[in-house]
């Protein structure tokens, strides 16, 4: 019997997330139907003896400069990069 095939479709390649990651940065760019997400996170922690009030207080101008300093070593290996190229 002679019948009509009906053969799949070729899948279109889909592009994978794609990660930077440096100390405690991690950069990505990942495909969102026609769009590219692209993204930023910065993850860091630390135990601290101190109360909660000062904890409070004190946090948030630490965590600013720990981000800042993560910020310049990530820009100074992007550099560094880009100067053997």
């Amino acid at each position: 019997m002679i019948q009509w095939e009906y053969p799949a479709p070729k899948p279109k390649p889909v592009p994978h997330e794609a990660v930077i990651s440096h100390g405690d940065l991690r950069l990505y760019v990942k495909p969102s139907d026609s769009k590219q997400w692209q993204g930023l996170v910065l993850s860091f922690g630390k135990l601290s003896e101190k109360h909660h009030e000062e904890c409070l207080e004190t946090w948030p101008r630490v965590a600013i400069n720990y981000a800042r300093a993560a910020l310049d070593d990530f820009e100074a290996a992007l550099n560094e990069d880009k100067e053997v190229t």
